[in-house]
């Protein structure tokens, strides 16, 4: 946020993200993150020699 406050002004920047988080929406996800699964399923495929 910081970085995108340098490229302009304060009172635009506040503007522009007020204006993208008013129409956001937050999802929250339960369970493992699949990037940790495949990961994990990676390195057991490495220390079986597949």
């Amino acid at each position: 946020m910081a970085k995108f406050h340098a490229l302009m002004e304060d009172a635009t920047a506040d503007a522009i993200m007020d204006r993208i988080i008013h129409a956001s929406r937050v999802i929250e996800f339960t369970g493992e993150s699949m990037r940790k699964l495949k990961a994990h399923d990676e390195l057991n495929q490495d220390e079986e020699g597949g």
